[in-house]
This record gives C-alpha cells, sequence and structure tokens, in this order.
C-alpha cells in the first residue's frame, strides 16, 4: 500500500463552532497565512488524485514553494 505523510499540526486549539471568524478557520493561528487567509474561506481543491485540500497555500506547499 502506499504511505501518506503525516501532517504537521497547528499549535493551539481551533475555534468554536459558535465562534464566526471571517476566512480560513485556521488563520489566527497558521504560520503560512497570508492576507486572503483573513478574508476569504478556502475552497476544497484538488491537489493530487485523491487529495484534496481548503487552504489558498496548498499549491505553493504542494510545489515547496514555502
Amino acid at each position: 500500500g502506499s504511505k501518506v505523510a503525516r501532517l504537521d499540526q497547528i499549535a493551539g486549539a481551533p475555534p468554536s463552532d459558535w465562534q464566526r471568524i471571517p476566512g480560513c478557520r485556521f488563520h489566527l493561528r497558521c504560520p503560512m497565512a497570508i492576507p486572503r487567509c483573513r478574508t476569504e474561506h478556502p475552497t476544497l481543491e484538488s491537489i493530487a488524485p485523491g487529495r484534496h485540500s481548503r487552504c489558498w497555500r496548498a499549491q505553493d506547499l504542494a510545489a515547496g514553494v514555502v
């Protein structure tokens, strides 16, 4: 079988469901957040066969740009 790399954890706790924050739910504690993360909720995108992401930086991360 194929191995899937483990994702790094983001420090801190996610906001509660009742806390409506603009943009990505992780932007307050993500070290790679960009201005767009603070204002726009990321859409679900395919980043590889069978792999999806809701991150504005997903393509950069996959390409090793960041």
